[in-house]
């Protein structure tokens, strides 16, 4: 049976495994040139063990030229960085493809000169709402020499390959679909009329560099839009693909315009893999499956005959020795991906450098790290994010002890693993812990500790330094209130203790939307086990008259309720919201809580909603029973405070915190 680590081949180029680096724009290239930070990622994740690695999205056209942050293949200026990609991938044992791209109707003005984008059609585009100029033939034939160019370029700089983007909505795919091409001459109309452009440029390609080159394509499985290409249509596409010579098929799933999730965490694992498979049953090259791929689900695909190769971006960038812990057995220890878009998609579309919310070493991480403390005794207060990974990294050259008062790990990570789209963060969790007992960190669970202890702690050199990581609390709430349901959103540590009834959330923002999808999810997942229970015993009973057990209702200050969470992530949760029937009051100011309800003012009126439970999720404020001004000047020497004891934050800001503590500032991003 083919396993992820089994060897294979896309055309002439032999592959060690079959994980594939998919393309991304890293927005590390100013202004085309390849940055150290650049030739680090992608040269990180070849000595990792990564079988094959796109590099790119490269721009290919020299007169509409971005004048940010993505890499170019668009004249020969640029052949001494393309060079050093390939020439670092393969000197940490990888192979590499350069993926060649234009934006089409993706292109900002702003970014591309105030040159209007180019488009199949003269439309207004759906991501950027920009008016698009339709392309001349004269036009299409030069840009089918530019994409030409690019790959003679890529040959020259020593990739192994080239990889043609005719997916998510840009140009080529903007050709391919019946959404946005309305053309009606020869590269219009008919499927087989939109396919000529890329054919074309596929055709050049294979008359310039020959055969003995290999050529992917990365197609869209579907659009994903109004009107848009469907499966069979891709299915048709890839056919002639494999007809005009192309060594392979990368499948996508839609366009960026989508309205359905694509890599948000609402998408199972491996859930566009049926995509591949139809694909994959049509042709005989190989076939890359991808989003929201990870080594499990990647597996299953390969088993399942849906795919020949597994395409991974954000899971790479999560862990860069993903395949290398695999291949030792380790996968407990893969750092997970959070699906979270925080620092890497919004990034990008912010044109900012690419980070990760769980990875604080992008762009160093083929030199170790180094540790600020050696050999020394370290003792860690709280076992949440920013705690374990100060201790993670710490404990390879000190000893280090971990108190938590709690019965386990993960601090307000094991409320947020219980959101919809934040399954992943419990993997992360565990891949944290598992981690940290490699590294020889010892766990104490149960174990509360005051100011008054730690003092003498330091007195009695128990230990030569203490990191504070005792994370934050439900700010005190500036209304009153009366009887006894009403609870912190601390207290949500455990599915369980998720409310019945009738249940309001006071605050507005990531945190009181997310946890109020949770207890939705909750009660959703009971009603559907209750339902199926009926329906397989007591089938004489309308099952669709059995309701939710009580309403879900989150109110606060905030005009647009999840301030706070990625943009990419945030338009999903609305979605979700109303799908679970989570009733958002924004804008509202609560006055006061009484056994009966939420008295709150919207408009220039007092309103009432009614409540069983009252949970406060309207904001955190640091941990105060630890604060550096409970210790003596002497102890605070010896002491370090991180993560949200020092201030609220995201998990991002939680990560970074601990690495910085632990390691020296060249060692973190």
């Amino acid at each position: 049976m083919k396993t992820l680590l089994s060897p294979g081949r896309i055309g002439t180029c032999l592959l060690k495994n079959r994980i594939v680096l998919t393309a991304a724009s890293l927005c590390r290239s100013p202004q085309g040139n390849v940055t150290e930070e650049l030739l680090d990622f992608y040269g990180a994740r070849a000595r990792g063990g990564t079988g094959l690695l796109i590099a790119g999205a490269a721009g290919v056209d020299p007169v509409r030229r971005s004048k940010g942050n993505l890499m170019q293949a668009c004249d020969d200026t640029f052949l001494p960085d393309l060079c050093k990609v390939a020439e670092n991938i393969h000197r940490e044992g990888g192979k590499t493809f350069l993926q060649l791209y234009h934006p089409g109707a993706y292109a900002s003005p702003l970014e591309y000169g105030d040159t209007p984008p180019l488009a199949p059609s003269a439309y207004r585009s759906g991501l950027t709402r920009v008016e698009t100029v339709a392309m001349t033939v004269e036009e299409i034939h030069t840009v089918t020499g530019y994409f030409v160019d690019g790959a003679v370029r890529a040959k020259k700089a020593g990739f192994d390959g080239v990889e043609l983007c005719a997916s998510v909505g840009y140009l080529l795919a903007e050709f391919l679909s019946s959404a946005t091409n309305h053309r009606t001459d020869q590269y219009g109309i008919s499927l087989q009329n939109r396919m000529r452009f890329l054919l074309e440029i596929v055709d050049g390609i294979q008359k310039t560099l020959g055969a003995d080159f290999p050529l992917l394509v990365r197609l869209s499985g579907m659009d994903m839009i109004p009107g848009g290409n469907t499966l069979s249509d891709t299915v048709e596409i890839a056919k002639a693909l494999e007809r005009h010579g192309v060594d392979g098929i990368s499948v996508t799933g839609g366009w960026h315009e989508s309205k359905m999730p694509q890599i948000t965490g609402q998408v199972p694992h491996g859930g566009y893999a049926f995509l591949s498979k139809a694909i994959k049953a049509a042709v005989s090259i190989p076939v890359i499956a991808s989003n929201r791929m990870d080594w499990e689900s990647g597996q299953q695909a390969l088993s399942a005959g849906s795919c020949d190769f597994v395409g991974m971006c954000r899971p790479l960038i999560a862990d860069p020795d993903l395949v290398n812990k695999a291949a030792q057995d380790q996968v407990g220890q893969i750092r997970r991906c959070l699906s979270c878009n925080q620092e890497c998609l919004d990034r990008v579309f912010a044109d900012r450098p690419v980070g990760c919310a769980v990875n604080p070493r992008i762009g160093r991480e083929l030199s170790p790290p180094v540790c600020r403390e050696q050999g020394k005794r370290i003792l860690v207060v709280g076992a949440g994010i920013s705690g374990m990974t100060y201790a993670a990294f710490a404990a390879k050259q000190n000893q280090v002890t971990i108190f938590e008062q709690s019965g386990t790990y993960g601090g307000v990570g094991k409320i947020l693993s219980r959101v919809p789209g934040w399954a992943d963060c419990r993997g992360y969790l565990d891949s944290l812990y598992r981690t940290c007992l490699q590294a020889g960190v010892v766990f104490q669970f149960g174990r509360s500790v005051t100011a008054a202890e730690l003092e003498t702690m330091v007195s009695d050199d128990l230990y030569d330094k203490i990191i504070v990581a005792a994370g934050a609390v439900v700010c005190a709430p500036s209304f009153p209130i009366s009887g006894n349901h009403v609870i912190r959103c601390s207290a949500l540590t455990d599915i369980t203790a998720f409310p019945a009834g009738r249940t309001v959330f006071i605050g507005n923002d990531f945190r009181g939307l997310e946890l109020s999808l949770a207890c939705a999810k909750k009660r959703a997942d009971q009603q559907s086990a209750q339902r199926q229970f009926l329906k397989t015993w007591c089938p004489e009973i309308d099952v669709d008259a059995v309701g939710p057990d009580g309403n879900v209702t989150c109110i606060g200050p905030l005009k647009k309720p999840g301030a706070g969470m990625a943009k990419s992530v945030l338009w999903v949760a609305l979605l979700d919201a109303k799908e679970r029937n989570v009733q958002l009051i924004a804008e509202a100011t609560v006055t006061g809580v009484t056994n009966a309800g939420v008295f709150y003012n919207k408009d220039g009126k007092e309103q009432f909603c009614p409540a069983d439970t009252v949970v406060l999720a309207q904001g955190f404020t640091a941990n105060d029973q630890l604060c550096p001004d409970r210790f003596s000047p002497e102890a605070r020497k010896k002491m370090v405070w991180i993560g949200d004891v020092k201030g609220p934050g995201k998990i991002p800001e939680a990560v970074r915190s601990g690495a910085k503590a632990a390691l020296t500032d060249e060692s973190v991003q």
